[in-house]
């Protein structure tokens, strides 16, 4: 299993692989950073793609970050997703029109948008309390890229 994120330290993309990590349970999952440059994410993966053991699944972080990881597996003869399971952890428009669909996470803007304007009027209302803690939880929405 790999799990492609940039190089930066954002927390949501620690935590997803911290708990990829858990959910391997002793299995082995290959942190895959890379900078801003496409051709570094391309590298990235071929080298993950050169390794004695190369992973057969890939969760991406960054949406935009999807097409190149499926390009470069493609190129490198891998079919998805009989070879190559992927998977995006966030959503964008774009990956609609994907083919094969792609496996994503799904948050509900308007969702969220309504809950943080609730948290900011409380706050307003009352500074200085702590308010309770919420999760949004994402739908899973399931493609074709997982095999």
């Amino acid at each position: 299993m790999a799990f492609v994120r940039p190089d930066n330290e954002f927390p949501s993309d620690l935590s997803v692989e911290a708990g990829m990590r858990t959910a391997a349970r002793g299995g082995s999952v290959l942190s895959v950073t890379y900078s801003a440059a496409a051709c570094d994410l391309r590298g990235r993966i071929e080298s993950a793609l050169a390794l004695k053991d190369p992973p057969t699944a890939w969760c991406v972080a960054q949406p935009n970050s999807v097409w190149p990881v499926v390009n470069t597996l493609l190129l490198r003869g891998r079919r998805i997703p009989q070879d190559a399971a992927v998977i995006s952890r966030a959503d964008d428009l774009f990956l609609e029109t994907a083919v094969p669909t792609i496996a994503r996470y799904q948050l509900d803007g308007q969702g969220m948008g309504r809950a943080a304007a609730r948290l900011m009027l409380q706050l307003l209302r009352q500074p200085g309390i702590r308010p309770r803690s919420r999760k949004l939880t994402p739908e899973f929405l399931p493609g074709e890229s997982l095999g």
